[in-house]
This record gives C-alpha cells, structure tokens and sequence, in this order.
C-alpha cells in the first residue's frame, strides 16, 4: 500500500523552515524507507498523505503533498503552499498562547512537500461531541477550554477560518485543547471573527447528526470574555448559519435559563 501514496522523499531536499537543531536527521529519518514502512497511514488522497509515527524526536505527524498542477506552482512562487500556510498559522499561533502542536520541519523536493510536526495525544472534540458519553463534569472542563481558545484568539485578533472540532484535539486529562490544523489561522480586526469561529463550532456536528446541546454552549458563552451582549452575539451566529443554509431551528439561540446548569 505505501507504494501507491504520497511518500516523503528526501534525494535533494530543500529545507524551507525549520524549528529544531538539526532538522536534516530528521528529514533524513523520515523519509527513510524504514520510517515510511514502520508509520502508521492515516490518511490518502490523490494528492496527500498524512503519516503518524515515531522518531528520534517523539512522536510526530508528516504531511507531505504533490505539488504538480498548475496552481500549486504558482502558490510556490508566492509562497502560499497549503503546508507553508500551516506553518505560518502556527507561528501566529505560538506566539500568541494559543495550544498547536510545534512544527518541526518543511522541506521540498521537487513536486513533493512534506510537513513534520510534534503529535499530540488526546481525541478530537467532535468525537467528544459526538460520543455523547461525557459527565456534566468533564463538559463543563471541555467547555472552559473552547471558551478559553476562542478568548485567547480574540485577544490576539486571530481569525481560524476552519475551526472545526475535527482540528481540536482534546487531552486525554481534559487539560488541554490543542488546534492542529492551522492553514487557516491568520490575523484580523474582522468584527464578526468571533461570531464565525463559534458557528464553524456547532456546524460540523450538526453535518452528522448531533447538535451541541444548549447548557454546553451557554456554557461556552459565558465565558467568553468580549460577549457582553449574548443575545446580540447569538444574532451574528443565526446569521452565519442562514448564510451557509443551515436552519435557526436546528441551532435554536442559548437563553438566560440555560445558565442556570453552569
């Protein structure tokens, strides 16, 4: 099966970041047959792989893309490659305290693009949504956690524009709530940023079938440190999910009683 994915090559590789000493082992780990064989594939398409593993530095995940059409050598020009975007999204990121598991390494190789960086442990937030197993215990934790991600990227005036709890990843300790897809991460005085990261919240349960329960998102809201005027912010959110066709009735607006439970 490896044969036929995307693999990591390294036979001139070009480093174009670099956040460890020495980057050029751990290219040259990686891409090794040995290291390809031994990773776990977890996911393919035509024109990605995404690789899980073990290395000299722990536990990481390699992305690595072909670079082929046309529109891909012209994002290589500018530099706006879809793996120099993540890169540069967790820098952003890092800098402002927001949880993103560091990236370690990017390098290139003729058409092919590869991105190294640190893996986390822990199960997404749409799993945790959509298990439905939690305690009121753990969801208030869970909650405190979104809240503070989105405080801290208000603070920073980040915009994430695919905040999806797919890109959430939640500690096993409920601890930690870490961003790891970061392509879509950067700045903005938007006024509306706020309103469209928490709809892009909600919608991708909704696509399966499960809608966050009001008493977890009231228990989002109230704490998150900019909302002064619930009511008025839940506004912008219907607005965002009319806009991209989704029904109010489907997300009906948390009310003053669902605070009662936090």
């Amino acid at each position: 099966m490896i044969a036929c994915v995307i693999r990591p090559v390294a036979d001139n590789p070009k480093i174009l970041k670099s956040n460890t000493p020495d980057a050029m082992a751990l290219v040259r780990e990686i891409c090794s047959e040995q290291w390809v064989l031994g990773a776990e594939l977890v996911k393919e398409d035509e024109r990605t792989s995404v690789f899980s593993g073990e290395c000299a530095q722990g536990p990481v995940i390699v992305k690595t893309m072909r670079l082929d059409r046309l529109k891909d050598r012209a994002s290589v020009l500018v530099g706006t490659t879809r793996l120099i975007r993540q890169w540069r999204g967790w820098e952003l990121l890092d800098r402002s305290g927001v949880d993103s598991p560091p990236c370690l390494a990017l390098v290139r190789d003729g058409d092919v693009e590869t991105l190294m960086m640190r893996r986390v442990e822990g199960r997404t937030l749409l799993d945790f949504i959509v298990r439905q197993e939690a305690t009121a215990e753990e969801r208030v934790r869970v909650g405190a956690l979104v809240a503070g991600m989105l405080n801290e990227m208000d603070a920073a005036n980040l915009f994430n524009r695919d905040t999806k709890p797919d890109n959430l990843i939640v500690s096993p300790a409920l601890d930690r709530l870490s961003v790891i897809d970061t392509v879509g991460v950067r700045s903005s005085s938007r006024p509306d940023a706020l309103a469209r990261m928490a709809a892009t919240l909600l919608i991708e349960p909704l696509g399966l079938g499960h809608s966050v329960p009001l008493t977890d998102r009231m228990r989002v809201l109230v704490r998150m440190d900019s909302v002064r005027d619930r009511a008025t912010f839940w506004q912008k959110v219907d607005r965002i999910y009319a806009a991209r066709g989704v029904p109010a009735a489907k997300v009906a607006s948390p009310s003053a009683a669902d605070a009662r439970e936090q």
